[in-house]
C-alpha cells in the first residue's frame, strides 16, 4: 500500500567555473533555486543552465534547461523548456506593460507532462494519489517531499484539447486512482 514518504535522495548543485561568463548565470540559478527543496537536487533534476536557450528565435538571455522524463525515467531527447533568469522584455515591452516571457521550448513541439525522475512513474502504486501542479518546479519540489506530482508547462498545458488528456497519464495510470489538482 502507498503511505507518504519524504525522499531521501539528494545531489551536490552543479559547480560554477570561475573566470567565464557561465559564472553570472550560475550565480543568477542558484539565487532562484536558493531555499528551496530544489536547491540540492538541481543535479538529479538535470537543470543545466546556458547563456542562451538550445535552439529557437528565442531572446538570448541567461536561464536553465528543464529536461522531460519519460515514464520509463528516460530523457526526452527532442523536448525541453528553458526558464529565463532574467527579465526578457524589450524597453519598449516594459512602458507598454507587456509580461516577460519565462519559458520557451522547442518550436513546434507538442505539450507534454512534466514528471519529475524523483519518482518511479512507471510501477507507481495503484493505490498512490496522482498530484498535478502548473509548473515543472512545484511538479519535482512536491517530489522532493515524497508526493507523487506531475506538471504542466502551463494552466492549459494538461491537456490536448477539450477531452483529451495527455498520453503520459494513460501510461502512469489514472482509471481508479485519487487526483489532487494542486
Amino acid at each position: 500500500a502507498w503511505q507518504y514518504q519524504r525522499s531521501s535522495q539528494v545531489a551536490k548543485p552543479a559547480k560554477s567555473v570561475r573566470g567565464n561568463p557561465a559564472t553570472d548565470v550560475t550565480r543568477l540559478f542558484q539565487e532562484k533555486l536558493k531555499g528551496s527543496a530544489l536547491e540540492k537536487l538541481a543535479t538529479k533534476l538535470a537543470f543545466t543552465t546556458r547563456a542562451e536557450p538550445p535552439a529557437g528565435n528565442f531572446p538570448k538571455l541567461p536561464g536553465f534547461v528543464i529536461p522531460y522524463w519519460t515514464v520509463d525515467g528516460k530523457q526526452e531527447k527532442n523536448f525541453w523548456r528553458y526558464r529565463y533568469l532574467v527579465d526578457t522584455r524589450t524597453p519598449v515591452d516594459k512602458i507598454t506593460g507587456q509580461k516577460p516571457l519565462r519559458y520557451v521550448q522547442p518550436p513546434g513541439s507538442p505539450l507534454r507532462l512534466y514528471m519529475p525522475p524523483l519518482v518511479d512513474w512507471k510501477h507507481l502504486p495503484e493505490d498512490a494519489p496522482l498530484f498535478i501542479t502548473e509548473g515543472e518546479l512545484k511538479a519535482a519540489c512536491a517530489c522532493s517531499m515524497g508526493l507523487p506530482t506531475v506538471g504542466g508547462g502551463g494552466v492549459f498545458s494538461i491537456a490536448n484539447g477539450l477531452d483529451m488528456l495527455l498520453p503520459e497519464f494513460e501510461q502512469i495510470g489514472i482509471a481508479g486512482r485519487t487526483i489532487y489538482i494542486v
